[in-house]
């Protein structure tokens, strides 16, 4: 984020709200560990995933929509991720409860 051209104009610019995003994502994950004394299991786990998920992209669409318009905003920095998001929380699901699986 930082190396390069990156620097501060990466927190300014239009991705600049995905990369705050992560830091009430991370709080929020570290909220759910802390409840549950650990990781949850099952659907807990995975909806904690999703609001996670949901934070980043709520904090990046809000900034983003500022540069371009909030139709535009969900059109570049909603739809073509959205997939590969999907697929990245379901493998994590699946190794966070495989892992939890071993250990039990």
């Amino acid at each position: 984020v930082f190396a390069g051209a990156g620097g501060i104009a990466a927190l300014l610019g239009p991705t600049g709200g995905y990369l705050a995003g992560f830091l009430p994502a991370a709080l929020l994950l570290g909220l759910v560990r802390a409840r549950w004394g650990g990781l949850p299991r099952g659907l807990a786990l995975l909806a904690a995933l999703v609001a996670a998920d949901a934070l980043i992209f709520a904090s990046g669409l809000a900034w983003l929509s500022r540069f371009v318009g909030p139709a535009q905003a969900v059109a570049l920095g909603f739809l073509p991720f959205v997939l590969a998001d999907a697929a990245k929380i379901g493998l994590a699901f699946a190794l966070l409860t495989l892992g939890a699986r071993r250990r039990a």
